[in-house]
C-alpha cells in the first residue's frame, strides 16, 4: 500500500524539487521509502509502504525486464504467486508480476488479478503512453486532472493541487449534493477539473497527442441472477468468503483484524483464524452505548483466538477534528471517521496491515434501505399516492410530534418520481424537501439535485437498481474513502475481504429476496454466522461504527463552531439560510426535536462546518 503521483506537461518542464515536495504531501501513505523518475516532460513518483517483498528489489518506480516500461503502484495483488508461474521475474514482489503480466497479457491479464489496487504503467516504446487502472470495487483511490496541456494523477488530491498552474474551480453541483449526503459522490469531486477514475476502467493517456481514452475492463454486473436455492447460495458464499480471507492474509508483515460486535468483522475474524493466528483489535470508548469490547472479547474466547481491546479517551479537541476533516481534501462529514481514525492509530502500534469487514452490507443487503426502499418505491409508483399521503398525514396528526416528523419524511419519500430520487432522499442528512423544515433552508433548487450518481439508470427491476446505487454511491464516495484516508494517515494498509472480486460477483448474482426481505436483512451472512457463533449473536441488530457527536464536540467546541457558522458573510450562507443555521443550534439548547432528531442536528452541523472549513483552505490555495 503506497502513494503514487504523476505529472505531464508537454509545454513545460517541472522543477524536481516542486514535484518531490508534492509527492511528500502523501508521505503518510508510504513512509518506508520513495522513488522518482523523470523523462522529458513526465514525472512519476512513489511513496512506499512495504508489505510484500520488503527489500530494495521491489522499489518503485519499478522497471520491466526490457527496460522500456515502468510502474508505480498503490495496493496489493493477492494472487501474484499463482500469476507469476507464466512469467519470468527477478524479484519476490507483486509489483513486478503486475507490470510484466500486463505487458504480456494486456487487459486479459487485468481480469485475472485479485487484490486492491490503483496503478500507472508508463510504456515509453514507440508511442509513449500511460495506462492507469483501478480495482473494480474502487477500494484504492485514483484522482486525475486534465486541462489544456496538463495531466496530473495521484492517490490523494493534496498532491495534485500544488502542481497545477491554475486554481481549480469549485464544482457547485457536487457541493450541493455534499450538503445533503455528507460526502462528494464519485466519479466527480468538489473540484470541477479533478475526477476519480471509474472502478474497473482502464485509462490510456497518449503523451504525443494528449488524447485520453477509457475502456471498461473489469466492472461488475448488477442484472444477472442465479437460480440456486438459499442453501446452495449460502454454501457457495461461504466457500468464496473463505477463499477471500485466505487471499487477504498474503503479506510479509504483521496483520490484525478490526473486530467489532458486528456480523461482518466477526466472520472475517473467525475465518481468518481457521489456519493461522490473526490477532483481533477492538477499541473501547467510555460511553457504554458505543462499547462493543465485551461482545468482541466473547467472539475471541469462542474461537480461541488472540485479541486485544484498546481503551480510547476521546479528548474532543477541535484541532484534531479540523486536521482530520482537512485531510480528506474535500468536504466530508461521516462522523464514523473519528472512531475509525482511533482504531487505525491503535492498530499501528501492533501491525502494518488491518483487515476489516467493510463491504458486507453492500453485497449482502445489510442496510435498512434494502428492506424498505423496494416497498416505498412501489407506493411511489401508485396512481393513488397523493390520496394515500393525505390519509397518512390525517391519521398521524393525532400522534406525538416525533412520530409526525417520521410520517412527514415517509410521505416525502412516497412523493418521489424516480427510484434514484427516492434513494437520494432516503440517504440525505439534509432531505431536499423544504416542507420538512420550519423554514426552507436552501438557497437553491434542492429538488433538482436529487440524484446520487449521474450514471444511474432507471430499471424496471427496482431491486437491481437499489443494489447498484448503494454499491456505486455511498460505499464508494463515503465508506471506502473513509477507510482509505484514515488508515493511510496512520500508515496502515486496510484490507477488505468482503470486496474480493469473486465474492462480490457471486453475491450480486444471488436473488435479492434471499439476502433481505421487509422483515430481515443480510440473511445469508447471518446464517453463516450462526454456524460459527451462538445464534444470539447472529440475531443482533446492525450497529454502525460510530461515536456520540455531542460527546466529541462538547459545549465549548459547539460555541466555537456556532460562532464560525453564524458569522457574517460565511461561505455556507451562499447555500443555506443563516436563520436555519441558528435554528439548528437553538434546537440543541432547547432540546427541541419537532423537526429533526438531536443526532441529525449534530450531523447537519458537522456537514456545514466541514464545508466552511474546507472553503477556508481552498480560498488560501
Amino acid at each position: 500500500m503506497c502513494g503514487i503521483l504523476g505529472y505531464f506537461n508537454k509545454n513545460a518542464i517541472l522543477d524536481s524539487k516542486h514535484f518531490e515536495g508534492s509527492l511528500n504531501k502523501i508521505i503518510h501513505r508510504g513512509p518506508d521509502g520513495y522513488g522518482v523518475f523523470y523523462d522529458k516532460y513526465l514525472c512519476l513518483g512513489h511513496r512506499r509502504l512495504s508489505i510484500i517483498d520488503l527489500t530494495e528489489n521491489a522499489k518503485q518506480p519499478f522497471f520491466s525486464s526490457s527496460g522500456k516500461s515502468c510502474i508505480i503502484f498503490n495496493g496489493e495483488i493477492y494472487n501474484y504467486q499463482a500469476l507469476k508461474e507464466n512469467l519470468e521475474t527477478r524479484t519476490l514482489s507483486d509489483t513486478e508480476v503486475l507490470l510484466e503480466g500486463f505487458l504480456k497479457g494486456g487487459t486479459d491479464f487485468l481480469k485475472k488479478i485479485r487484490g486492491i489496487y490503483a496503478f500507472c504503467i508508463y510504456d515509453f516504446q514507440d508511442i509513449p503512453k500511460l495506462y492507469l487502472f483501478r480495482d473494480p470495487s474502487g477500494i484504492k483511490p485514483l484522482y486525475y486532472y486534465s486541462k489544456d496541456e496538463e495531466f496530473v494523477f495521484a492517490s490523494e488530491i493534496k498532491s495534485i493541487l500544488p502542481l497545477l498552474k491554475q486554481k481549480p474551480e469549485i464544482n457547485e453541483p457536487i457541493l450541493k449534493k455534499y450538503i445533503h449526503l455528507g460526502y462528494c459522490p464519485e466519479p466527480e469531486t468538489i473540484y470541477k477539473e479533478i475526477n476519480t477514475l471509474l472502478p474497473g476502467y482502464l485509462m490510456v493517456f497518449d503523451l504525443d497527442s494528449g488524447e485520453i481514452t477509457y475502456k471498461e475492463v473489469n466492472s461488475y454486473r448488477f442484472g444477472f441472477k442465479n437460480n440456486l436455492s438459499f442453501n446452495n447460495n449460502k454454501k457457495n458464499t461461504y466457500d468464496l468468503f473463505e477463499q477471500a480471507c485466505g487471499r487477504n492474509l498474503v503479506a510479509d508483515v504483521d496483520m490484525s483484524v478490526a473486530l467489532s460486535g458486528g456480523i461482518d468483522s466477526s466472520l472475517v475474524y473467525a475465518i481468518s483464524n481457521k489456519d493461522r493466528d490473526v490477532q483481533g483489535i477492538t477499541i473501547r470508548f467510555s460511553e457504554k452505548d458505543y462499547d462493543e469490547g465485551g461482545i468482541a472479547e466473547e467472539y475471541a474466547r469462542f474461537i480461541n483466538a488472540s485479541h486485544i481491546t484498546a481503551d480510547v479517551e476521546v479528548d474532543g479537541k477541535l484541532e484534531l477534528l479540523n486536521k482530520l476533516l482537512l485531510h480528506f481534501d474535500q468536504p466530508y462529514a461521516d462522523s464514523s471517521f473519528i472512531p475509525f481514525f482511533f482504531l487505525c492509530q491503535k492498530a499501528s502500534e501492533h501491525c502494518k496491515v488491518l483487515i476489516g469487514g467493510d463491504g458486507g452490507d453492500e453485497i449482502q443487503n445489510g442496510y435498512a434501505g434494502y428492506k424498505f426502499l423496494p416497498f416505498i418505491y412501489q407506493l411511489s409508483q401508485s396512481r393513488l399516492k397523493h390520496l394515500l399521503n393525505k390519509s397518512i398525514k390525517t391519521v398521524a396528526a393525532t400522534f406525538p410530534t416525533s412520530f409526525q416528523r417520521q410520517v412527514k419524511k415517509l410521505c416525502s419519500l412516497i412523493e418521489s418520481n424516480t427510484l434514484n430520487e427516492l434513494v437520494f432522499k432516503w440517504e440525505s442528512w439534509f432531505p431536499p424537501d423544504p416542507a420538512l423544515y420550519p423554514i426552507n433552508p436552501f438557497k437553491y433548487d434542492s429538488a433538482s439535485i436529487a440524484v446520487i450518481n449521474e450514471t444511474a439508470t432507471e430499471s424496471e427491476k427496482s431491486h437491481i437498481e437499489i443494489e447498484r446505487i448503494y454499491f456505486t454511491g455511498r460505499m464508494l464516495g463515503d465508506y471506502l474513502k473513509k477507510s482509505d484516508m484514515m488508515s493511510m494517515i496512520n500508515s496502515i494498509e486496510f484490507r477488505v475481504p468482503m470486496l474480493d472480486e469473486d465474492l462480490v460477483r457471486y453475491s450480486l448474482s444471488i436473488p435479492f429476496r434471499q439476502k433481505s426481505t421487509l422483515y430481515s436483512e443480510k440473511k445469508i451472512l447471518r446464517a453463516i454466522h450462526a454456524k460459527i457463533f451462538p445464534r444470539k449473536y447472529s440475531k443482533l441488530k446492525k450497529r454502525g461504527f460510530s461515536i456520540p457527536l455531542d460527546t466529541w464536540l462538547g459545549h465549548a467546541n459547539l460555541i466555537q463552531i456556532r460562532n464560525i457558522l453564524t458569522a457574517h458573510n460565511t461561505f455556507i450562507s451562499k447555500f443555506i439560510e443563516p436563520k436555519y443555521i441558528a435554528i439548528l443550534f437553538d434546537s440543541l439548547e432547547m432540546n427541541d426535536e419537532r423537526f429533526t432528531s438531536r443526532a441529525s442536528v449534530y450531523q447537519r452541523i458537522l456537514i456545514l462546518y466541514s464545508l466552511e472549513l474546507w472553503y477556508e483552505h481552498y480560498r488560501d490555495l
